[in-house]
């Protein structure tokens, strides 16, 4: 790698990620600008001229289009290039001359109707079986592999709320005197002042902490599902790592852990209604090691990528009040993450980047696609200061 190609990779990574945030300020176009202009410059210097192409030139207009156009989500052609993907995958039993497009079209309408039939099915025996979670994944084995439409369909919220609870998996399920989720709850309601008391711990004016919780499956941030590690098929983190920002000693922090359950608490004498998804999260220690020879943070630069490194496989005692509380309402959260392993440090690192209303991984191995097509990787939405 040549000497600053490693700035000039970053460089590009904050260009996009301006552009693919859920809202872009007015005032933020000259940044978007400039990291493009000082990017394209040194893309030249570094691979010659011979080597750009015409996405290059094109992304320079992406700063007009926002101020023309507006969001760019709003005129782009994902959605309607997948529908053409899943039209072109159906069987069309070889039929051509103008054949072609009606038997897509049959198929096409076969398999909805069959999506049909199967989610009325499934909300029926949702309300009324006893284990709905294995219908809801019968469902979705069945009719979920067709494309982002149908995704886009399961996972939209019409009362635009930031958090959507998934289906439940164990309700009334009773914690263990010694759990520490029991004791998350206990902080967390008595944070300010307190309200709740152990049963052999009574204290005048609170009620006792009810032992009880409802879990969840998953849960929708954003439109994003966070799946915690307790119900992770996989058995990885992938989906359940989060940020958020916490006050802590006058200003603001942001920190990174795996959600580890994800339920609903009721109880009576607080503030908290009774509906709140909370999460239980396990804290990440963050590192003051780099994984660069020279010792540098070239990241730091570029605030816009959210980029940290911690300590690998370490998680924080749930009892060191230096870490936010293990026990947050889901709301709470600020953006998922993405996390890789770097092994050639000693000791090894956990190296984190936000992915806050970002579409794709624009960080990780993704950005060589997004290289290819920068102009139709953007969602923005133009707020104007103040």
């Amino acid at each position: 790698m040549q000497q600053g190609e490693d700035k000039n990779f970053l460089r590009f990574a904050a260009f996009l990620k301006i552009l693919v945030a859920n809202s872009i300020r007015l005032d933020t176009i000259p940044t978007v600008r400039k990291l493009l202009e000082d990017y394209l410059l040194d893309f030249s210097k570094f691979y010659g001229s011979d080597h750009m192409k015409p996405n290059h030139h094109w992304a320079v207009h992406i700063p007009d289009q926002v101020l023309d156009l507006g969001p760019l989500n709003g005129f782009w052609v994902f959605l309607t290039e997948r529908l053409n993907k899943i039209l072109k995958n159906h069987n069309s039993n070889n039929w051509t001359g103008g054949r072609l497009e009606v038997s897509m079209m049959r198929e096409f309408n076969r398999t909805s109707k069959l999506s049909s039939v199967v989610r009325s099915v499934h909300c029926f025996f949702v309300q009324h079986a006893a284990h709905p979670l294995q219908l809801d994944q019968v469902m979705y084995d069945a009719v979920g592999s067709d494309g982002s439409i149908s995704r886009l369909e399961r996972e939209f919220t019409s009362d635009g709320a930031r958090v959507v609870p998934g289906p439940v998996v164990k309700t009334n399920s009773r914690m263990a005197e010694e759990d520490i989720l029991r004791f998350g709850l206990f902080k967390y309601y008595n944070r300010d002042q307190l309200q709740v008391h152990f049963a052999r711990n009574t204290t005048p004016h609170t009620t006792m902490l009810s032992p009880y919780v409802d879990f969840y499956e998953f849960a929708l941030l954003d439109g994003k599902r966070v799946t915690p590690t307790a119900r992770s098929r996989r058995n990885t983190a992938g989906s359940s790592l989060v940020q958020i920002r916490h006050r802590h000693e006058g200003h603001d922090e942001a920190w990174a852990g795996e959600v580890r359950h994800i339920f609903q608490h009721r109880q009576t004498g607080v503030t908290e209604p009774n509906n709140t998804l909370f999460a239980q999260i396990e804290w990440m220690k963050r590192s003051d090691l780099t994984p660069l020879d020279e010792g540098e943070f070239p990241w730091n630069e570029f605030p816009q990528l959210g980029v940290d490194t911690w300590e690998y496989n370490t998680y924080a005692d749930p009892k060191d009040q230096n870490f936010p509380l293990i026990v947050m309402r889901m709301d709470q959260i600020h953006c998922q993450i993405s996390r890789g392993k770097i092994s050639h440090t000693d000791p090894p690192l956990w190296m984190t980047a936000t992915m806050d209303r970002v579409r794709c991984l624009i960080f990780m191995h993704c950005i060589l696609n997004l290289l290819i097509v920068p102009c139709f990787s953007a969602c923005v939405r133009v707020r104007r200061p103040g």
